[in-house]
Formats: C-alpha cells, structure tokens, sequence
C-alpha cells in the first residue's frame, strides 16, 4: 500500500478553451480519496476513465481558477462523464451529490444525482450541470467542485469518471 494513499489531483490534466470559455477536467485532474490505492480505484496514467473498483466514501474534487477567467457576477454550469459498468453495485437508494463553491469559505450548492437510474452498459452520460454563481463581492475566485458519498457507508463500484466540465453560462 502507498504512503499516501489519495490522489492529489494534477493542475496540469485541465484543457481550456477560450473561445468557448469552457475547462475540461481529466481524470487526472481530481483528488480522489483513496485514488492511490488498488484495491479501491483505478486511475490510469495513459488518459483512460478513473475507474471506482470499491469504496464506502466517494470523494473526487478539484479546486480550479479556471486560467483565471472567473469574473464576478458571472454563473458557472459544472458536469460529469459518466459511465456504470457492467455488476455496478451499491448504487440503489444512494445518491451522490455533485456540489460547487466559490472560494474556501463559500458556500457549497449541491444537486444530487441518482446513478442507479442509469443503465450498466458502455454508454457514457453527462450528469445535470450544476449551476454556481461568483458573489459581486467574492475575493477568493477558485471554484471547488466535486462528487460526493460520504454519508450511506455503504460499499459501492462500477463506476468510471471520463472527466467534467465547467463553462461559463451565457445569458
């Protein structure tokens, strides 16, 4: 077993692109609780999906100035790539909540999200975007944002993560 057994997410796994004001966050690019440990979680090295072999705390974020292109007043929409393999487990009357912030002393806004609605097969899904909008007064302009299980306990897997994606919302 590693010393430490997180994965610390890499800043440089995120691609940007300015004409769309929009990030994508490769699997990489998470702290994922657990992520250095094999017998929990799968992160490859060559680009493929971060695959959830079992866990009973499912915490995968990241924190993102997003090239510092956070404006205040603006809003944010936040989603996932998602897919459920084939024996996913654990995933019955469990949501998991994708939540966002602006700044460490923000406040979170949750939606959550139901994966025992998708099906099992190799079809990848986006999750709902969750929206999140920077105060006019903010300071601190990171945006945290992740999935979230923390609370069931229960034991669950099957689930690979191909990456999210933050875009800026135009009205």
């Amino acid at each position: 077993m590693n010393a430490k057994p997180h994965h610390e997410g890499d800043p440089n796994e995120v691609d940007f692109t300015e004409a769309a004001r929009s990030s994508w966050f490769k699997p990489r690019a998470f702290s994922i609780v657990w992520g250095k440990d094999g017998r929990y979680w799968n992160v490859p090295t060559d680009g493929r999906p971060a695959e959830l072999l079992q866990v009973s705390w499912l915490e995968v974020s990241t924190i993102t100035s997003l090239k510092d292109s956070i404006q205040a007043g603006k809003k944010y929409a936040i989603s996932f790539r998602l897919q459920m393999k084939q024996g996913a487990f654990g995933w019955n009357g469990c949501s998991v909540y994708l939540m966002g912030k602006i700044g460490q002393a923000g406040k979170y806004t949750a939606k959550k999200i139901k994966l025992s609605d998708q099906p099992e097969n190799d079809k990848e899904f986006e999750t709902e975007k969750l929206e999140v909008t920077v105060p006019t007064d903010a300071t601190d302009m990171k945006l945290y944002f992740g999935l979230y299980e923390v609370w069931t306990g229960r034991w669950k897997g099957g689930l690979l993560i191909h990456g999210a994606r933050v875009e800026q919302v135009t009205e």
